[in-house]
Parts: C-alpha cells; sequence; structure tokens
C-alpha cells in the first residue's frame, strides 16, 4: 500500500470506562427499569476513509454518527428510525448493515443485512467490521449511502451515516 492510496483506516482499542460514564449509567438505569450494574469494559473502533478530490475515486464520507441508551426494543428503534431521516435528510434509503446480532428486534423495522451472521463477530470488533464492510458496499457502486447500527440488548446503540456526496 502505498501512501495516499488506503481506502480506509480503521483504528480499534479496548480499555476500561471513565468512571464518569459508570456514574451516569448507574444514575440512567434504575430509571429504565434495570438493576444491571455498569459494563466495567469497553471496545471502540473508528473506519477513516479519507475525503480525496480525486476525479478517479468517490470520496465517502461518515456523514454523521450518533449513540444513546435505550434498553427497550420499540423505543430505540423509534429513535434510530428518527436519526435516520435526520442524518439522510429524506434522500435514497441507505443500506442498513446491524453489526451486531439482532437479539431483542430492534432492527426488525428495516430490511438490513446481519453483518454478525456473516462473519462471526458479534460484539467486540462487529462495529468496525460492518463499517468496512459498508464501505466496500459503496466502493462497488452497489449503495449511495449506508447505515451501520450495533445495539447491545442493555440499551446500548451506535449509528453511524456514511454517504458519497454529489459532485457538481
Amino acid at each position: 500500500m502505498r501512501a495516499g492510496r488506503a481506502a480506509a483506516v480503521v483504528a480499534g482499542g479496548a480499555e476500561g470506562i471513565h468512571p464518569k460514564m459508570v456514574e451516569w449509567w448507574e444514575q440512567e438505569l434504575p430509571g429504565k427499569g434495570t438493576s444491571a450494574g455498569a459494563p466495567r469494559d469497553a471496545g471502540a473502533a473508528l473506519v477513516l476513509a479519507p475525503a480525496r478530490a480525486n476525479a478517479e475515486t468517490d470520496d465517502i464520507l461518515l456523514a454523521s454518527a450518533t449513540r444513546f441508551f435505550e434498553p427497550d426494543p420499540s423505543e430505540a428503534a423509534r429513535r434510530t428510525a428518527s436519526w435516520i431521516d435526520e442524518a439522510f435528510e429524506g434522500k435514497e434509503r441507505p443500506l442498513l448493515l446491524a453489526a451486531t446480532p439482532d437479539v431483542d428486534g430492534m432492527f426488525s423495522a428495516w430490511p438490513c443485512r446481519h453483518v454478525a451472521a456473516e462473519t462471526g463477530e458479534l460484539y467486540g470488533a462487529a462495529g468496525a467490521v460492518a463499517a468496512v464492510l459498508a464501505v466496500q458496499e459503496m466502493r462497488k457502486k452497489r449503495t449511495g449511502s449506508a447505515l451501520v447500527g450495533s445495539r447491545d440488548p442493555a440499551g446500548p446503540v451506535t449509528l453511524l451515516a456514511f454517504v458519497t456526496p454529489r459532485r457538481g
């Protein structure tokens, strides 16, 4: 790989959760009707697809991202739908890649590709794998936009919106 020729760069890591996040989590959980304790470890991944002004390639941009805590799958689906409308501005329906297994039906409201079933990645690296697959689908011109969703049934939801900017 030569400098500037990478299709995407993936960086990941795992470490403990900041004490303020544990404090927030423990304050939030009782109001959501659950007594589960705060997790004590966490993972993260980020896909960086550099924008290039190059006539040979279309840029693929991480246009928006969000995360929220909602243990109720129906409410999580409602919040996700609202965010999709905002992130994609009502334009073409994005390709939805569910990074994690759909154990509680949160993703069942949309036609989606369940990446965990294809890759075997269940939670740890599932988001990063799904983001790379989304970029690949867009590079192959199979879709102009993609949504990567990750959900833990305990409540955390993470959503990434990838788009191909229109030129001209």
